[in-house]
């Protein structure tokens, strides 16, 4: 790795790889299910192969610019697919939310994480900007639950109804704890408590 490029950067590429791995798995579902009509450039978009290293895709005179624009895109790119596929069917949304579930079911926790550690994977695994941006706010954390809210809205802009991805969101977040003993709890898009299921 190129000495201006660190770990922070390596982890932020990683998980805009990992967005648009959910995005191609998405364009897959909907090819597999015959949902292209329209949307098939879109769709063969969103299954190109990248296969660039982190030195290959930023410009190392800015890198902190081309994370940003590649969060940019990455963000676009998920937004404008599954928007394009619910616009005029809504009934598709419960197989992308099933696609999104199963998505986090392969990225999960383990079963024996306590629940900074679950919040560590959600983090570590989910888009929310930059570092710097310092979206997520914890409020509260102990053995047995940790809660957090975001100060802002990153995703809203690359959605024409931004419910939609905090749904997918909320549903990647449920498969990453399926194997543990939380359970996610949200009172709204902003708030999250990660807490041991009830006996």
């Amino acid at each position: 790795m190129s000495a201006v490029l660190g770990p922070i950067h390596q982890w932020m590429f990683d998980k805009i790889l990992l967005q648009k791995q959910l995005t191609k798995e998405l364009a897959e579902l909907a090819v597999n299910n015959g949902w292209e009509n329209k949307d098939s450039a879109l769709i063969a978009t969103c299954t190109a192969e990248d296969h660039r290293t982190l030195e290959e895709a930023v410009d190392i005179s800015n890198i902190h610019g081309s994370l940003s624009g590649l969060i940019d895109e990455a963000e676009s790119a998920y937004g404008e697919l599954v928007t394009s596929l619910v616009a005029d069917h809504p009934e598709r949304l419960e197989k992308i939310e099933a696609a999104a579930y199963d998505f986090g079911t392969r990225h999960a926790a383990n079963d024996a994480a306590n629940p900074t550690e679950v919040y560590q994977i959600f983090n570590g695994n989910l888009l929310s900007g930059m570092p710097c941006d310092r979206v997520d706010q914890i409020t509260e954390q102990d053995e047995n639950h940790f809660a957090w809210e975001l100060s802002a809205d990153l995703h809203g802009a690359f959605w024409q109804d931004p419910s939609l991805y905090y749904a997918l969101r909320r549903k990647i977040m449920e498969g990453m704890l399926s194997v543990t003993d939380y359970e996610l709890v949200s009172s709204s898009w902003d708030h999250y408590c990660i807490r041991r299921k009830a006996a």
